[in-house]
């Protein structure tokens, strides 16, 4: 008598996201049937996106609450001695010092928020009935954690290289036709931020409901 597979919480987890992936497909709607259907999705399963909520409201609070707590006297402080014309290096240094976990800190909680609030309105749309732990056990961190570290690189990458051409434009260019081109520049590059932040958010999305793209593959799924 063959023996049966023993129990695989990562098969389990890869076909709790499949099944997710497969289910949320329907066909094409306009933009009002997706405001519409984002309206109805939370009431679909009120008591796990209120959990969902409370759950990604907390920690962002805590955190706000703390950054006021430290960093808000220093940031007040160097700014009283900037407008005194002093500007005190270790005030500065103490401040990125401080700065530097919180950033982290909002990092994390961002993607853990992004992420878990994916899966509860993609479980709240299918109308299935599950707990928050359940929900929690489901996900698959790896994907959404690479994909939001090659999201936040793109807008470093992106910044330097703007800044790289006005900065050239200025050496090479007059007063005149230099403010002209950096005008030009600036609303190009808006307008481009804001295409890149909106494909790198439908990425997260992506990387959180398909199996096999996360990271820089999730632009091909776009």
């Amino acid at each position: 008598m063959a023996e049966k597979a023993p129990f695989s919480s990562s098969s389990t987890t890869t076909t709790t996201t499949t099944s997710l992936a497969s289910s949320t497909a329907t066909p094409s709607i306009n933009l009002i049937g997706i405001f519409r259907e984002a309206i109805k999705t939370p009431a679909r399963n009120g008591r796990l996106m209120l959990q969902t909520m409370l759950l990604v409201v907390s920690p962002c609070t805590l955190l706000v609450l703390l950054h006021h707590l430290f960093a808000a006297p220093l940031m007040e402080k160097i700014e009283d001695n900037y407008n005194k014309s002093m500007v005190h290096w270790e005030d500065l240094r103490a401040l990125l010092v401080i700065e530097a976990p919180f950033l982290l800190g909002f990092w994390v909680v961002s993607v853990f928020g992004i992420t878990i609030t994916i899966y509860a309105a993609a479980i709240s749309y299918t109308r299935r009935s599950v707990s928050l732990k359940d929900l929690l056990s489901s996900i698959q961190w790896k994907k959404p954690i690479i994909t939001s570290l090659y999201v936040s690189f793109i807008p470093i990458v992106y910044a330097i290289l703007v800044i790289g051409l006005i900065k050239s434009i200025n050496l090479i260019s007059k007063e005149d036709a230099g403010e002209a081109w950096r005008g030009l520049i600036a609303i190009m590059a808006a307008l481009l931020y804001i295409y890149l932040t909106s494909v790198s958010t439908l990425g997260l999305v992506v990387s959180v409901m398909d199996d096999e793209c996360y990271g820089a593959r999730h632009s091909k799924k776009l």
